[in-house]
């Protein structure tokens, strides 16, 4: 099965806005932060933009747009080993 194509695929737009616990960090900030508890919401988007057709096995696009949306619960706890010789 051979078969080539080029250009762009669908494009996905995405959105996150944190609900709680989850301040603005640079990335400096963001390494040593331990939210513990976080909720967001998300939200994302895909656009038909890719070429799609039904007789190809692999397709660079979808045949419709979706869009998702959710409220995620993140429960995290993350700790950053630094190992010296």
């Amino acid at each position: 099965m051979t078969s080539d194509d080029s250009g762009l695929g669908d494009v996905m737009l995405g959105f996150v806005f944190g609900l709680c616990c989850a301040p603005d960090l640079s990335p400096q900030q963001y390494v040593k932060y331990d939210p513990g508890l976080a909720v967001a919401l998300l939200a994302k988007a895909t656009l038909p933009t890719g070429s799609y057709d039904s007789n190809r096995t692999l397709n660079m696009g979808e045949i419709a747009g979706h869009s998702n949306l959710e409220l995620r619960l993140c429960i995290v706890s993350v700790h950053l080993i630094s190992l010296r010789r």
